[in-house]
């Protein structure tokens, strides 16, 4: 969408799609060329080899946007699981990149984020691996509570045709098989292993790290665990900011899915990014 320059690239989290974007998009649109998509094996698109590693998904966008004939310089935006890959693309590719957006993005370091739990310390996540065997059998759609957790209700700001086809694209096979594997990839820590490897250089990126501030966590965690859990993420986040000179960490006022819940702040920051840029200064709020 849009016309102008830089391209904004938009990369959905873990289980993502372009329609993650929907509310962010258009309205991005307006001040310059805006592009989202779906990684190999989710929603619309084919899927791709496996393992889905970071370099691989890395890899499939540099080739996804010369084949479309969309050329730098991009500012590129990340949510989640996308914080890692635009972060490893920026380090691939600097000279394409001009500036960088952070969305709760998922850490590089495995034992920054994995679960005090000991029933969840394996590279798959069990409920991953139940929602593709249902999606094997047909039951994710047939079976109401398995849908429910798999795929969850339709989104009542989303057109009636919109939700069905990504009710349909949920319930594919390849779909999980893909959601397993890039979460194998985070859970391991390979995909923050490659991330910590590469050669970043942010140093004059203008650079903006959005931690989320309101946290759920399961009941059976005692509030210390849940604050050290949650006070590693809005750390870390600071971190990575202060690793440019003009780079800048703030707290929304939302939890993890910031895209659809204050598509405002985000359509904000992103745009605070790109006068950064373009006026060569730090990101200000």
């Amino acid at each position: 969408m849009g016309a102008g320059s830089p391209t904004i690239i938009l990369e959905a989290g873990l289980g993502g799609d372009s329609s993650s974007w929907v509310f962010v998009q258009p309205r991005l649109a307006t001040v310059t060329r805006v592009c989202s998509y779906d990684r190999a094996g989710y929603y619309f698109s084919d899927p791709g080899p496996m393992p889905r590693t970071a370099d691989a998904d890395v890899d499939d966008l540099h080739r996804t946007l010369e084949a479309a004939s969309i050329r730098g310089p991009f500012l590129i935006v990340g949510h989640s699981l996308g914080g890692l890959l635009v972060r490893l693309y920026a380090a691939k590719y600097p000279a394409d990149v001009i500036g960088m957006v952070l969305l709760d993005s998922s850490l590089d370091n495995v034992e920054d984020v994995r679960s005090p739990k000991a029933s969840d310390q394996g590279e798959e996540n069990p409920l991953h691996v139940k929602c593709l065997a249902a999606a094997q059998s047909g039951a994710i759609i047939s079976d109401a509570k398995l849908k429910e957790k798999c795929i969850g209700p339709p989104d009542k700001r989303l057109s009636s045709e919109l939700n069905t086809a990504q009710t349909e694209a949920s319930a594919r096979v390849t779909n999980w098989e893909t959601v397993l594997s890039e979460g194998k990839e985070i859970r391991s820590g390979r995909t923050g292993e490659r991330v910590r490897a590469a050669p970043e250089r942010l140093e004059n990126l203008p650079l903006l790290v959005m931690t989320r501030g309101k946290v759920t966590f399961p009941a059976d965690w005692e509030t210390r665990v849940v604050e050290e859990y949650y006070g590693r993420f809005v750390q870390r986040h600071a971190e990575t900011a202060a690793r440019s000179k003009r780079g800048l960490h703030l707290v929304s006022p939302s939890g993890h899915q910031m895209p659809m819940d204050v598509p405002d702040l985000v359509v904000a920051g992103i745009r605070a990014v790109l006068a950064a840029y373009r006026e060569n200064r730090a990101v200000a709020p």
